[in-house]
């Protein structure tokens, strides 16, 4: 390969790129843009990465080189993440080289872990620059190789072109690849030294992988993501709020939304035996939370977060384990669910929080029936739940929860993680059956038993199904708020439903009922909803939301009784303004409804006698319309079809019908 008919993009970050001879950067005259175009074809600047994968579009990728440079003012974090990104955007054929002043040899292995394919320190030298090229060379070999091989069996050569990315090779390690190869060149070698070589550079690809898969399904992040500052009286508005269980999250702002957040969670550090987060961070956590759900999903959105968030909050009150936040006495329950400790509920309110994040806005059947390579991942089982777990621990990862709870091997952090996860996966409303029956027996043994004799795996395993009941409450709790409430979130779960019908039908897709924008019934889909899918699960957890889900059903079930009769009373009076439309408009030889009724009658008068005969006058069009229509059997407000007799008070038509055949 020559190097005069390579090409190198110079990205830069920040300041120019300097070259230098022995380090002599003040010293140096030649411009880089000089020295570079000695040893390369073709030399390109730029500040934009859009910019420069634009450009290599146009270049062929198998001459064409990538050096990044890093800002030095970045976090460590920070930097990772732009070479991360910068790889994933750019051709497997274009080799990305890390340029930057950090000599920190775990900071250069890091970079190539997340795919550099070198690293070079500032300022350039001459005869840095005149080996660049080497590294072209070295990616077209390691893609002719095959990149098939079994797993434990790894030839050497193999090896060799890993480590030489991966991390140099020790003078013991290249003697034991020599001596394999000496042995046999054709066979190859077990060598489970280098297993955790091949495992680095696995978990150097799954961060990619997962990553790739976060930024496919979380919307765009804003610029700078802030909150406007809460004053005392504002505060203690909100507190209020979040303290009553006629709480409205649509009725406030976003920042409210993110104030609510942190003051709820915030209750949990007045407790004992709770690792207490300081606010400051606490509310970076909420934000960049928050900027991960797709606002404009009508109902799966931040709102709703922080909806099942309260709502968990509030059973934690009502049970006495956690203070209300505007100063109602605490309550004391006579049954004190002991299998729930402090760090518990941190972690049932953090699984609240995020048990939705960066929901798409359909089901998992839509995913599943349109193979979306989430469906794939997870196998169909869970796919959002699961979805939603991992992408919200890679943010608690983010900001550090892991080292806050004692570390990623720490026991108090293990439990978190399980906590959490469980719940979450326990929204799949698929398991929804399975769950309530787990609950109630739950429930049964719970009145039979006292938690403080249990053992510790025992505790655990109720503990986690005692979560799971709570937040599959809080999460369809909505049909159990204050009627205003429940109207509210029914109207845009409604709309989101009716918004997945849309797209499957564009997608000749089969469309259900529920999701058919035409033949939804928003009171119909509540009624069914709470009568064989809420009611039994409310039944078996809270006793306190019985009497309002109930009293809610007993709300819908009239409105359905006056829609049917202010729709027999529309169709009745539409009816009738045809009828007089039709009549006006009739011809003068026709009899009009009156004049016919009094000629039938003066007709059939004379029906004695014989020899006089007699002519029934001509029936007006309408009213022989109307005399049909009534005929047609009658729907009755239960739904029930009843092909009984006619009832003579629906209509007078019939009657001269009957009396024609006497």
């Amino acid at each position: 390969m020559d190097p005069q008919t390579c090409t190198i993009i110079l990205l830069k970050q920040t300041n120019p790129f300097y070259i230098s001879d022995h380090d002599d950067i003040s010293n140096h005259e030649e411009s880089e843009s000089d020295i570079l175009q000695k040893s390369f074809g073709n030399v390109h600047k730029d500040t934009s990465i859009e910019s420069c994968l634009n450009y290599i579009k146009l270049l062929p990728s198998s001459s064409t080189l990538l050096l990044v440079e890093l800002d030095d003012a970045m976090e460590n974090q920070a930097q990772l993440q732009l070479v991360s990104q910068t790889i994933e955007l750019v051709s497997d054929a274009v080799p990305v080289i890390v340029y930057s002043t950090r000599d920190d040899p775990q900071f250069m292995l890091e970079c190539i872990q997340v795919g550099a394919a070198d690293y070079v320190l500032k300022p350039l030298r001459p005869d840095v620059i005149k080996t660049l090229f080497l590294t072209l060379v070295r990616r077209q070999h390691q893609q002719q190789s095959s990149p098939l091989y079994q797993d434990h069996l790894i030839s050497c050569s193999t090896i060799s072109t890993i480590t030489s990315v991966m991390s140099p090779i020790t003078p013991t390690m290249a003697h034991h690849c020599s001596a394999a190869s000496n042995n046999n060149n054709k066979n190859s070698a077990y060598l489970p030294e280098r297993i955790q070589d091949r495992i680095k550079a696995l978990n150097a690809r799954d961060i990619n992988f997962t990553k790739a898969i976060i930024d496919s399904y979380i919307p765009s992040q804003p610029s700078a993501i802030t909150c406007k500052q809460l004053t005392n009286e504002h505060e203690a508005d909100l507190r209020k709020k979040i303290s009553s269980w006629d709480f409205s999250p649509l009725s406030l702002s976003h920042d409210d939304l993110v104030h609510c957040s942190v003051l709820i969670i915030s209750q949990v550090f007045l407790l004992n035996e709770v690792t207490e987060f300081r606010q400051d961070q606490l509310y970076s956590f909420i934000l960049d939370l928050a900027s991960i759900y797709h606002d404009e999903n009508p109902y799966h959105n931040f709102a709703h977060a922080v909806d099942v968030l309260q709502c968990i909050y509030y059973f934690t009150c009502q049970l006495g384990l956690v203070p209300f936040a505007d100063g109602t006495p605490r309550i004391t329950n006579s049954k004190t669910y002991r299998i729930l400790r402090p760090r518990d509920i941190f972690a049932l309110f953090i699984a609240a929080i995020g048990h939705d994040t960066a929901h798409p806005g359909v089901n998992n059947a839509f995913l599943i029936n349109t193979s979306a390579p989430l469906a794939l991942l997870y196998n169909d089982n869970s796919v959002l739940e699961s979805f939603h777990a991992m992408t919200l621990f890679q943010l608690l990862k983010k900001h550090k929860f892991n080292d806050i709870l004692g570390g990623s091997d720490s026991k108090e952090y293990n439990e978190f993680r399980k906590l959490v996860i469980t719940s979450i996966l326990a929204t799949d409303m698929a398991l929804h059956g399975d769950y309530v029956t787990k609950i109630k027996e739950q429930k049964q043994r719970l009145a039979d038993s006292d938690p403080t004799e249990w053992d510790a795996p025992r505790c655990l395993e109720e503990r986690l199904l005692f979560c799971s009941g709570l937040i599959k409450c809080a999460d369809i709790s909505n049909v159990a708020r204050p009627f205003p409430r429940a109207f509210e979130w029914a109207q845009i779960l409604v709309e989101e439903f009716a918004s997945q019908g849309d797209l499957e039908r564009e997608l000749g897709l089969s469309v259900i009922p529920m999701n058919d924008r035409s033949q939804i019934v928003l009171e119909d889909s509540q009624i069914g909803f709470i009568r064989y899918v809420a009611v039994g699960l409310f039944e078996s957890v809270s006793e306190y939301m019985q009497d309002h889900i109930k009293r809610n059903l007993s709300i819908w079930e009239d409105r359905k009784r006056e829609n049917i009769e202010n729709n027999h009373e529309k169709t009745t009076q539409q009816h009738e303004q045809q009828r007089r439309q039709d009549s006006n408009s009739g011809s003068d030889t026709t009899a009009t409804d009156e004049e016919y009724h009094a000629q039938a009658v003066a007709a059939l008068a004379k029906k004695s006698d014989l020899d006089s005969g007699y002519t029934l006058p001509a029936m007006p069009t309408t009213l022989a319309m109307s005399s049909l229509l009534s005929m047609a059997p009658k729907r009755y407000p239960d739904e029930h079809d009843h092909q009984g007799e006619w009832d003579h008070h629906e209509s007078a038509g019939p009657v001269y019908c009957s009396y024609l055949y006497i």
